[in-house]
């Protein structure tokens, strides 16, 4: 094996085994003030951006700042701008993912405050979901957020529920949240669950 490694060693530098290749050039195009940002005016640290149904286009800052800018989708000139620093409802820590989903609302990961928040399309504060810790509903750094583009919506042909049998395998002890499975017109199957204050939330879906 030395005498092997020598040799080719001893190739390697006489030219006789090839070198690694060099890597593609992959062409793009730049579009410089992409956005139109008004003189003065500059982005943090961006931490995700995503579009709407109009073209709109919305970009998660933070760092030097923490907030939510949207751009129009013709002229992508700034139109909005909500969100500051802090931990109350509609402030950022570390505004990070963004989604929007078929209504329009906007949907940001608030990492390090440990929730997710949803505005509604004009930018109003609409509620948060999650908190700090392990159990169910809580979070730790959540740094994304994706939400279907279509909803889950249409008329419920069966429900059964509700059931409190999920929990860890280590305690007896059942979450505390109620499930259920509905059916929806189409043959679409959920497993849902709602939690003591009264918000609802797909566990999953069946094939």
């Amino acid at each position: 094996m030395k005498r092997l490694m020598q040799t080719l060693l001893a190739a390697a530098l006489m030219g006789g085994v090839p070198a690694h290749a060099q890597a593609p050039e992959i062409p793009f195009d730049s579009v410089p003030n992409a956005l139109q940002l008004p003189a003065d005016t500059y982005l943090g640290e961006v931490g995700g951006v995503a579009t709407n149904s109009r073209g709109d286009i919305f970009v998660s800052e933070y760092t030097r700042v923490d907030r939510v800018q949207g751009f129009s989708g013709k002229e992508k000139k700034a139109m909005m701008l909500f969100g500051r620093p802090g931990s109350g409802s509609g402030e950022f820590n570390r505004a990070e993912g963004l989604g929007i989903d078929h209504q329009d609302r906007i949907y940001v990961a608030d990492s390090c405050n440990h929730r997710i928040q949803v505005f509604a399309r004009d930018g109003k504060w609409l509620r948060s979901y999650g908190g700090p810790g392990k159990n169910p509903g809580e979070m730790s750094h959540p740094y994304d957020v994706r939400v279907d583009a279509d909803g889950i919506h249409g008329k419920v042909l069966t429900a059964s529920g509700p059931w409190r049998t999920s929990g860890y395998w280590w305690t007896a002890q059942p979450w505390n949240r109620d499930e259920w499975e509905v059916a929806l017109a189409g043959g679409a199957l959920y497993r849902v669950y709602r939690q003591p204050d009264a918000h609802w939330f797909v566990e999953g879906s069946y094939d």
